[in-house]
């Protein structure tokens, strides 16, 4: 399988703490009208209908014939910078056996992004802070990394390419973030589902990675950036960013209460795996 290449480093970087999370859904939701993915929830039911409590993301997943969709809203400044600075990795699995399969990488991380590694971003404080890494994100956020697609479509990519895949996020005037993903199914299983194929079981699984401390950023980055190869991370095909073991959690309806992130929080890498079927038009009958 192949892996996102200039990843490896950062997920050695950022592999501090990790917690992992199953989750079945019995279906996913069926896609009546196409996704305009722009980080504007406008085709989605709010709130979304899950929240994951370690992670603090809320999400959803739905498909019609021919695209899987995947929404996240994230109310929490703290969530929102651990997104848009650690990254965010998003994996397909057609055996349902949540493996890392056919993945995108984005938004990618701050050490993969920058042209000068050295250089520290400082913490986001305040509304008027906020406002500036917004539009910072807005401005400079524009490739993703994609791995285990069908030839000519993996590596860099812009976030709206040829293949059809499509990523954004956006906030709205409440300073919630929205993330959206389309991906096409002929980019990695065929050129359109059949209602026969909600018979079958698929695996996803969401990696929010953790970053270094904010007050440890610059010596944690430096102390190990030294000697590590660039070709294979740990854990890309067996967790992803650096997971070492389980970790408890559960799942229920969005619009919960989310509590306080702290600084572990920020440290700490949230992997979500769930399995599910597809949704048809018509559902064919189990025999």
């Amino acid at each position: 399988m192949k892996h996102f290449a200039k990843s490896a480093l950062f997920l050695v970087l950022i592999s501090l703490v990790a917690c992992t999370h199953y989750i079945y859904i019995s279906r996913c939701i069926w896609q009546q009208q196409a996704v305009t993915i722009d980080g504007r929830p406008t085709e989605w039911k709010l709130p979304l209908k899950y929240f994951d409590e370690e992670s603090k993301l809320q999400y959803a997943v739905s498909n019609d014939f021919q695209n899987i969709y995947f929404c996240f809203r994230a109310t929490q400044q703290e969530t929102q910078v651990k997104l848009l600075r650690g990254g965010m990795q998003l994996w397909i699995d057609t055996t349902g056996q949540n493996q890392h399969n056919v993945g995108l990488m984005f938004p990618l991380s701050m050490a993969l992004r920058k042209a000068n590694p050295d250089e520290v971003e400082p913490p986001v404080k305040g509304k008027q802070d906020v406002a500036g890494f917004k539009n910072k994100y807005l401005n400079g956020y524009k490739e993703m990394d994609l791995a285990g697609f069908k030839t000519g479509i993996n590596g860099m990519s812009p976030i709206k390419n040829k293949a059809g895949i499509e990523a954004a996020i956006n906030w709205d005037t409440t300073d919630i973030l929205t993330y959206e993903v389309k991906i096409p199914f002929r980019t990695f299983y065929k050129d359109s589902i059949t209602v026969h194929d909600s018979l079958k079981l698929f695996g996803i699984s969401f990696v929010l990675n953790g970053i270094p401390q904010m007050e440890r950023h610059h010596e944690s980055d430096a102390g190990n950036r030294q000697g590590i190869p660039g070709g294979a991370g740990p854990g890309m095909s067996a967790g992803g960013g650096g997971m070492r073991g389980g970790g408890g959690g559960h799942h229920g309806g969005g619009g919960r209460s989310e509590g306080d992130a702290g600084s572990g929080y920020i440290s700490q890498s949230n992997t979500i795996k769930i399995t599910f079927q597809l949704s048809g038009d018509k559902q064919p009958k189990l025999k």
